[in-house]
This record gives C-alpha cells, structure tokens and sequence, in this order.
C-alpha cells in the first residue's frame, strides 16, 4: 500500500548527521556487502521486487539495506545486506534503524508476524536477531548446502503495539 510505500521508509531512518536514507536498488547490493555471490544478487533482486526496502548511507558510505519480502500477511520475510566494516563502527544506528523499518511496515500493513532465517553457525547474527525483537521458533536442516542449516526467528505483531520499537517509551509514560 502507499503507507508502506519504499519513500515512507527512507524518510523514517534519517537519524544523524551524515547518516541519510536512500531508496534502495538491487544493483547497490554489491556496493554493501561486495563478496554476495550472483545468486545472492538475484535473490535480493527477487526480494526487493516483493516489498518495501530501504538502504542507509553514512558519511556517503552505504551501511545497509533493509527489507520485506512480502508473500501474504502471515507470510513476510525480513532480509538485510549489512557493510561488513561499517557494521562494526555504526552498531546502535545499524540495530536500531533496521528494527524501525521493519517495525514501520508490519504495523501499517497489520502483518501479524515477519520472519528471518539466521545461519545456525553464526551465534552473532542469532544475538542480532534478538536485538531486534525476534525469537527462535524453529530450525531448517540442510538449508542451502548439505549439514548447512538456518533458524527461524519470528516477531509476532498480534498483540498491537507493545512489540512496537515505540512500547517502551508508552510503557514508561504510563508507570509501568
């Protein structure tokens, strides 16, 4: 919908100076994360095409790109390419942004949850996936390679608001 649409995304992770929002084409894929193999690109290409995404520039340096793979409402998907040196020099932005662009989307367009697939063998992107409000709620066996398996992790949007980016700031309005 245009609630959701890829400029209401830009507009919302504008943050601090030097850091901006760009509407994000599959071609900047290799400017983020420059080892993504040619399947790689096409899949975000694929991904892109199917829901809003974002990208976010930092002192003219591309730090992520975010987005929705969009099936039906009990079925979106969340991708990112993340800048494997700026991911270390901009952690907070990263993490934060990223929860907001997904947060934005799943509440205007009453998803009732997104999922993300997060390589087993990489216990620093499962923390991530915490951090951004996801839990584990299964495991895909031989995923992409043979012994190379991925988790799940959902964030439910049913209960309204208070799994929002904004629940905490209401909760601590009201005194709870």
């Amino acid at each position: 919908s245009d609630v959701c649409s890829s400029d209401l995304l830009v507009d919302q992770v504008k943050l601090r100076p030097g850091a901006r929002g760009r509407e994000f084409h599959p071609a900047m894929a290799t400017q983020i994360e420059p080892d993504l193999t040619e399947d790689q690109v096409r899949i975000i290409t694929i991904k892109s095409a199917h829901g809003p995404t974002a990208a976010m520039e930092v002192n003219g340096q591309l730090l992520f790109a975010a987005g929705l793979f969009t099936m039906s409402r009990e079925y979106t998907e969340a991708w990112t390419i993340i800048n494997p040196i700026l991911k270390h020099k901009y952690p907070i932005l990263l993490t934060r942004k990223i929860k907001r662009i997904l947060d934005i989307h799943a509440i205007s367009e009453g998803l009732r949850s997104v999922f993300m697939y997060v390589e087993c063998g990489r216990k620093d992107a499962q923390a991530w996936a915490y951090s951004l409000g996801f839990e584990p709620t299964g495991e895909i066996l031989n995923y992409a390679n043979p012994g190379a398996g991925v988790f799940i992790f959902t964030k439910d949007f049913n209960h309204g608001p208070s799994n929002s980016i904004y629940s905490g700031r209401r909760n601590r309005q009201d005194g709870d």
